[in-house]
């Protein structure tokens, strides 16, 4: 345990993100952090992308919970951290949750937005330059996302955002195509000033360790299990923008389907002993496609649970054995195609055999429209229906 965990023990999430905020605000100021005096600073700005030097950062001024409004005669709201320095003023608004980037005034106008002008305006009348920095949970955080690309939308060359940490391999989803996302993570930042010779200081040395194990060590219980994904199963998007090999499979699968039921994400069991064949064409699936390990109920299960190559395809045992042959051939002829057993078939209710094909390549249309046919008449088999009629 930390001091991030003691002193947040008995206080909400909120606080929580006050409080981290408030660590950082401290090493970023040379004026209270006088152990490592500028080094931080000068460390962070450069990591960011902000190239200074001592020149630039003489006389440097951070201030915590700084009013944006003063030049503007209205209540915009306070930033997280404010840094002035020579030719630059810099607004830092720090997110660890990502449902708190949800924050409009009554007025409708978003915080980013909000603090856009109001940096704007105080620039404008010291006649320097400026840069806001969103610092986000991950790159995978919706809300932050949305709030973001308003912001870079209006002010592209003034926004930059950085993650806290990096959720999965390559995390840049929903930020990856805005200007100003960083290829770091304050994580890294942080991690790679630990090792500093000239921090003799234990307190300055257990901030900094503590800082960097909030963001690394069991992150995903600390920072995101508050923040559900009520889907069961990873979106086309989700799937085409993390996991680009297995969405090259997926893809000529998508347009398929037809009246039959989406074979992504169907959650019907095996189709058996169907009384009244006419409810069929709703409700089942030819097949199913694995995309997701499990079922997940938050967003760093659901990235836990990605699928990788081969594409895995389930098919209903009892169907498969109406078609057995056919099916047999069809998968002998294709090549890069392989067939498998499994008895964890994704359902509620007790596991079920399943046969299992995989599929290693991109396959052609009439290759997909050859292997759903099989199955088509298999099942019609199965339900004693000679034509779909």
């Amino acid at each position: 345990m930390n001091i991030f965990d003691i002193f947040s023990l008995n206080k909400h999430g909120d606080y929580q993100e006050i409080l981290f905020s408030s660590a950082l605000s401290y090493l970023l100021n040379p004026k209270l952090e006088k152990q490592i005096g500028k080094e931080f600073l000068k460390h962070f700005l450069n990591s960011v992308g902000i190239n200074v030097s001592g020149d630039q950062l003489e006389n440097v001024s951070v201030k915590s919970e700084r009013d944006l409004g003063e030049k503007l005669d209205e209540d915009i709201g306070r930033i997280d951290l404010f840094i002035e320095t020579k030719s630059l003023l810099i607004g830092i608004e720090v997110k660890i949750w990502n449902k708190s980037a949800n924050n409009t005034s009554k007025s409708g106008e978003e915080q980013l937005l909000r603090y856009a002008r109001g940096l704007e305006a105080i620039a404008k009348h010291k006649k320097k330059g400026w840069l806001l920095l969103f610092i986000v949970p991950h790159l995978h955080a919706k809300v932050c996302a949305r709030e973001y690309s308003k912001l870079v939308e209006q002010n592209p060359s003034h926004a930059k955002v950085l993650p806290l940490m990096e959720l999965r391999g390559k995390a840049a989803s929903r930020f990856k195509k805005l200007e100003g996302c960083l290829e770091t993570e304050l994580s890294t930042i942080l991690s790679s000033f630990k090792g500093n010779s000239e921090i003799t200081d234990s307190m300055t040395k257990t901030l900094i360790n503590d800082l960097h194990n909030f963001l690394t060590e069991d992150v995903r219980k600390r920072l995101y299990k508050g923040n559900p994904d009520p889907q069961k199963f990873p979106s086309n998007a989700d799937l085409q923008e993390e996991c680009e090999e297995f969405f090259k499979l997926l893809k000529p699968f998508l347009s398929h389907s037809g009246k039959w039921a989406n074979a992504q994400h169907t959650t019907i069991g095996i189709p058996h002993k169907l009384e009244n064949p006419d409810v069929i064409w709703p409700y089942k699936a030819l097949y199913r496609i694995r995309t997701t390990k499990k079922y997940y109920t938050t967003i760093d299960q659901k990235v836990d649970n990605y699928p990788k190559s081969p594409l895995e395809i389930e098919l209903w045992s009892d169907v498969y054995k109406e078609c057995k042959d056919e099916l047999d051939s069809w998968i002998t002829q294709t090549k890069s195609v392989q067939k498998s057993q499994s008895s964890n078939h994704l359902y509620r209710g007790p596991k079920v055999d399943v046969e299992i094909v995989l599929i290693e390549r991109v396959l052609d249309e009439s290759e997909i429209e050859n292997f759903e046919q099989i199955l088509r008449e298999g099942f019609m088999k199965l339900i004693g229906v000679t034509g779909e009629n």
